[in-house]
Order: C-alpha cells, then sequence, then structure tokens
C-alpha cells in the first residue's frame, strides 16, 4: 500500500479544494495529524482516481513501480487504437514493453530513451493525422517511458496516460471504472 500524508500533500502543491475535502473526510488536519499516513485507497475513495494518481508524486515511500506499471497497462489497453491506424508500426508497443523491461532492470537507460523517443515519433504523426484514438495510445506509451525515468514528472505522466487512455478507449466511464478498481489492486498488492 501506498500512503501520503496532509503534509506531503501540501508540500507538493495539492489543489486546496481536494485537501480541504480530505481534511474534512478524515476529521480535520489537526485532529488527523499532519504526518499520520493516508492511504491512496482512502483518496481515491474520497476524492476519486485523478487525485490518487496525482498523489503518487508525494507518496512516503517511493511509487514508481505502480506509477509506471499503471501508465503501462493504461497504455496497453488503447494500443489496439494506434496499431488499427498504424499497422505494422511497433513503435508504441516496443515502448511499452521497454519501459516494463526497465522498470525490473532488464533495459538499460539508453534503451527507454530510444523507445520514448520512438513513441514521441509516433505520438506526433498520429496527432498530425488528427486521429485522437492513436494519439491517446502513443502519448500513453510515451508518459510511461517518461514516468520510468523522470522523476520531477512522473506522477503527472502516469496520470496522463490513464487519463488519455480513458479520454479515448469506448465507454469511457467503464474504463475509468476499470482504471480506479486495477489502481486499487496495484495498491493493495505492494
Amino acid at each position: 500500500m501506498l500512503y501520503t500524508t496532509f503534509a506531503l500533500a501540501k508540500k507538493a502543491g495539492a489543489c486546496q479544494k481536494s485537501y480541504l475535502i480530505m481534511a474534512d473526510a478524515l476529521g480535520g488536519i489537526t485532529e488527523y495529524g499532519k504526518d499520520k499516513p493516508i492511504p491512496l485507497t482512502k483518496i481515491i475513495e474520497v476524492c476519486g482516481l485523478r487525485d490518487a494518481l496525482w498523489t503518487l508524486r508525494c507518496t512516503t515511500t517511493d511509487s514508481t513501480f505502480i506509477r509506471v506499471t499503471m501508465a503501462c497497462d493504461c497504455a496497453e489497453r488503447v494500443l489496439p487504437n494506434y496499431e488499427s491506424k498504424h499497422p505494422g508500426d511497433l513503435r508504441v508497443r516496443d515502448c511499452i514493453e521497454t519501459t516494463r523491461k526497465y522498470l525490473i532492470g532488464q533495459a538499460t537507460k539508453e534503451g527507454l530513451e530510444a523507445a520514448w523517443s520512438a513513441a514521441r515519433s509516433a505520438w506526433t504523426a498520429a496527432w498530425t493525422a488528427a486521429w485522437s484514438a492513436a494519439w491517446s495510445a502513443a502519448w500513453s506509451a510515451e508518459a510511461a517511458a517518461w514516468s520510468a525515468e523522470a522523476a520531477a514528472w512522473s506522477a503527472e505522466a502516469a496520470a496522463r496516460s490513464a487519463w488519455s487512455a480513458a479520454g479515448s478507449a469506448a465507454g469511457s466511464a467503464a474504463e475509468v471504472r476499470w482504471q480506479t478498481q486495477h489502481f486499487i489492486e496495484l495498491l493493495e498488492a505492494k
């Protein structure tokens, strides 16, 4: 399980509205404690998936594995959108695979950077062609690779990957439900 605290969330620049909603749900910051761990599952329950994904930037322990896994999983869910528009173009798929390998120490930083660059090219091609579903898959893969390497922006990249996947998937409400449940499963498995 991953946790944050009120102190960490405030330091990271949490949205004041969500911060106050969470404080109210926990009986107030003074009563709860500014340094007492708050499980991310509680943040999902009270504030929703988007805020919980944002919170990956300010957890009490390293969130890299969950952050990158979530980004890759979301990218894979919309990968068929890209591949249907760009048959035979494996850049996005390769980026996701390389990111997963990098996460477990089976790919080099150089390999990750090359995969990220290729996914970036695929994103540009999909954007230029104005195929939003294909674009979301390429963006999601790029965000996953970026989240594996760039610590300062990695939570944002993971969140954007999920939002992009939800925005392009058929029945986005169903996709958000899947993402929420999947994120909870990842959190509970840690």
